[in-house]
């Protein structure tokens, strides 16, 4: 059903959207012509996708801890490694479209909740010099396994915190104080999202 339901809202996209030169903004026509319609190929992203291929093949198995909606597609409480990586991370271009985000507003402090295996928390940190990416996650092996990517990748500028958003959120939002981009990604329930939304407003 949510399916057919993504489909509809879908193709009423299709039918009402224009074209970059129906936008008269400076701002909206320079997102869409540079961020939205670029590709990247920095050695960065390139590097981010080697660890993906690297995941896609692992057959390691761990725990799941799931605080919200759960998979979609494998809502088994053990899953392997390469599961999550081909089911869960954001792909390749999705990644690529953070990523241009980043160097496009130019963030200092970055929110992301749901860290999952740490592939979009790599495009977050689009620089490794002056910024600072909080990320949250509810499951702890999870979380492990993402820092150990984040090792593998010499990201040092990455904050993990492990547990459940609405233990941890709010606390920890009191010591970053400024949020300049948020990216959430955990608990895709409407409540539980439009809650993320107002306490990071």
């Amino acid at each position: 059903m949510k399916k057919i339901q993504l489909i509809i809202r879908y193709l009423r996209y299709l039918l009402s959207a224009k074209g970059k030169h129906s936008v008269h903004a400076p701002f909206l026509y320079t997102f869409i012509t540079k961020i939205l319609n670029e590709k990247t190929e920095t050695q960065h992203c390139k590097t981010i996708e080697l660890l993906r291929k690297e995941l896609c093949k692992s057959e390691k198995i761990i725990q799941i801890t799931d605080f919200g909606a759960g998979s979609s597609i494998n809502d088994n409480r053990e899953r392997t490694v390469q599961d999550i990586a081909r089911n869960s991370a954001k792909d390749a271009k999705f990644g690529q479209l953070l990523y241009r985000i980043c160097q496009f507003l130019g963030p200092k402090n970055i929110v992301e909740l749901g860290t999952s295996l740490g592939i979009s928390t790599a495009y977050l940190t689009y620089r490794k010099v002056d910024i600072k990416v909080f990320t949250f996650e509810g499951c702890p092996e999870t979380a492990q396994l993402a820092k150990e990517n984040f090792d593998k990748m010499n990201l040092e500028n990455i904050d993990i915190t492990i547990g459940d958003f609405k233990n941890t959120l709010t606390q920890k939002l009191e010591r970053i104080k400024n949020v300049d981009l948020a990216f959430i990604d955990g608990n895709h329930q409407e409540k539980s999202t439009t809650y993320y939304f107002e306490e990071i407003l």
